[in-house]
């Protein structure tokens, strides 16, 4: 039974609705799941409610770097399992092979378990989230969606879900991987808003780090981010003004922020790249561009994040290139 229990064929399973009431206390029984034999998903029936609307639900997509199929169906079980036993109000609702449906407090562990310790007397608020792999078993999409409360027309929503409580969701995912596989990690992202025709997720931590993020197919700046997401990028950038979109200077008389454009003379183009990372004081660039849109005979700028593409892309296309990076306070 141990042996089975080290290769993850069989695991303690003490989560399933009425199993103690169905067991007779004088003869204790040990339930035990066996992930191999999980049933799939069934399809929902005509019948069956929607899911919340998309503007009430957070979706984001998790990239195990290819090692999403070989660790379903274990990893629903396994990870559910540990969630149930870090976060106290956390709930297991359904469980399948390419489906995991559980339900945790939007308030915290802290206020679960105060609320518990009253006696079920405050009704703790919590949000739904399901698990399920897509793109070809390649990523597992992630939605945080309210819950219903109440039936019928007493029915109603709780809270939508916020930023602080996905960032305390992808914090307990990492950590419970951790604890089954601490060798494997994953990659959070989101849909890109910008290609709709090929839709693909763009990296959460570049979003959120980068002063004007862009979509790394396209080269687009990413517009019209979701709102919690920007919520984000506000709480982590709070001296961040400049706006998440490639800023282009043309060649005009008029004033840009304050300062006026020489008049062009030579027609130079230049191209502005950084890098700010999270752990790193942040870069100021409206401080630089009101500098750089003095120069004499400047008749178009762009500014864009320095990555793999738009290095390349500048490399063939300019003439010169000057570097330069700040020194931080271990002197690198």
């Amino acid at each position: 039974l141990e042996l089975l229990q080290a290769l993850d064929l069989l695991m303690p399973w003490q989560h399933e609705k009425g199993t103690a009431a169905a067991l007779p206390s004088a003869a204790p029984h040990q339930v035990f799941l066996v992930p191999a034999l999980l049933p799939p998903k069934p399809p929902r029936s005509a019948g069956e409610p929607a899911c919340a609307a998309e503007d009430d639900s957070i979706v984001i997509y998790l990239d195990f770097h290819g090692l999403l199929h070989r660790l379903l169906p274990t990893m629903f079980p396994r990870m559910l399992c540990t969630l149930s036993r870090t976060e106290a109000a956390a709930q297991i609702l359904s469980v399948h092979s390419n489906y995991a449906l559980f339900a945790f407090s939007s308030q915290g562990q802290a206020r679960g378990d105060s609320a518990r310790s009253l006696g079920g007397r405050r009704q703790v608020q919590k949000l739904l989230v399901s698990l399920q792999p897509c793109g070809g078993g390649e990523l597992l999409r992630c939605c945080i969606r309210p819950r219903r409360v109440g039936a019928g027309a007493d029915a109603r929503v709780s809270e939508r879900p916020s930023w602080r409580q996905t960032d305390r969701l992808l914090h307990a995912f990492r950590d419970a991987l951790a604890a089954w596989m601490p060798h494997v990690g994953f990659r959070a992202g989101v849909r890109c808003p910008v290609c709709c025709h090929q839709p693909h997720s763009v990296d959460l931590h570049a979003i959120l780090s980068d002063e004007m993020p862009l979509c790394p197919r396209s080269l687009e700046p990413l517009e019209e981010l979701p709102l919690w997401l920007e919520s984000w990028r506000a709480h982590l950038r709070p001296h961040s003004s400049l706006p998440p979109e490639t800023l282009t200077v043309e060649a005009t008389t008029s004033c840009e922020m304050g300062v006026p454009m020489a008049t062009p003379q030579s027609g130079i183009h230049l191209e502005y790249l950084y890098a700010s990372p999270l752990d790193a004081c942040a870069l100021d660039i409206r401080a630089e561009m009101e500098v750089l849109v003095s120069l004499p005979g400047l008749s178009e700028l762009n500014i864009r994040t320095a990555t793999t593409e738009t290095l390349v892309e500048v490399c063939r296309s300019v003439r010169g290139i000057t570097c330069g990076s700040s020194v931080g306070p271990q002197g690198g």
